[in-house]
């Protein structure tokens, strides 16, 4: 295990996996998956000064406080972090409760639910859906001898309750989004644990990749990826075949291993530019597709 310290992540690098041969019909990238674990550092690290909100509509708890950020002294209605609740369709499946002969008609209910933390520039840190559930029943409703009876009754009253049914469970919801504020809060305020896996191109079309490659891979601080990223990028995106024509494999690869390198340099802006040239010039490649995961997965983790 190798550690790597830098900006808000400290990464572990478990090794190389196997490597895989990706053949293009303009040439072929060689990579070897590498597995990295990350420790996030929390996201709110300094509260001094800073505060909060919640934008959620009124039927799901509306500007609710978050006692974890209150306790920590962040001051509610600031903008310094904005969560951002927002429900979706509701589904609903009908039922039957009960044993022994006796089932009672019932709506089973679900509804997906997206928190989204932001910054006050509008930044998104990290993002979480939840399911909300609920079981609707008719209080004094007939009961059934069998499920499928109590179902079947369900079944044709759906559509006359579908809108008080669907206000009931929002109504219901405001309990699980009040839960998963606290628990999202409390997770910007704690260090994390984050896996990813990156593709460290070893070669691409006509081009040797190896050297910047195992210094990738062998890199143990920032300073060594630094200068893993400096040999992707040195080798430069102008390369040709022998017949004079570009090599547009080889240019990708050193777009596809400069990004990846860029990822555990921590500059996602960087690696993000690399990986839109990369599908810019070759996008029947899919290793730029495995980078842009990683990045979009490390946004929403790990809060970088």
């Amino acid at each position: 295990m190798r550690l790597i310290s830098y900006g808000a992540l400290l990464v572990l690098g478990a090794g190389c996996a196997s490597t895989t041969f990706s053949g293009y019909s303009s040439g072929t990238v060689k990579y070897s998956a590498v597995n990295y674990q990350y420790t996030a550092q929390p996201l709110v690290r300094d509260t001094a000064g800073r505060g909060y909100r919640v934008d959620a509509p009124a039927d799901l708890g509306g500007a609710a406080r978050i006692a974890v950020l209150d306790r920590r002294g962040l001051a509610g209605g600031g903008t310094d972090y904005v969560f951002e609740v927002r429900g979706g369709r509701i589904h609903h499946e009908p039922g039957g409760f009960g044993l022994g002969g006796k089932y009672q008609p019932a709506l089973l209910s679900t509804m997906p639910i997206t928190i989204t933390v932001r910054e006050s520039s509008g930044r998104a840190l990290l993002e979480r859906q939840v399911q909300h559930e609920s079981a609707l029943t008719i209080p004094g409703a007939k009961t059934f001898r069998t499920r499928q009876d109590a179902k079947a009754a369900m079944s044709s009253v759906t559509e006359v309750m579908r809108a008080s049914a669907d206000k009931k469970v929002r109504a219901s919801a405001a309990q699980t989004v009040r839960k998963n504020l606290q628990l999202i809060a409390q997770t910007m305020l704690e260090p994390r644990e984050v896996k990813v896996t990156l593709p460290a191109v070893r070669s691409a079309g006509g081009l040797d990749l190896e050297v910047p490659y195992g210094q990738l891979a062998d890199a143990k601080s920032q300073d060594q990826v630094v200068r893993a990223r400096e040999a992707y990028a040195r080798l430069g995106v102008d390369h040709t075949k022998q017949d004079g024509s570009a090599d547009v494999v080889a240019n990708y690869g050193v777009m596809c291993g400069t990004a990846s390198a860029q990822v555990l340099e921590g500059d996602l802006g960087g690696a993000w530019r690399n990986v839109r040239l990369a599908h810019s010039s070759f996008p029947e490649g899919k290793e730029h597709r495995q980078i842009a995961q990683v990045i979009l997965q490390q946004q929403r983790e790990a809060g970088v």
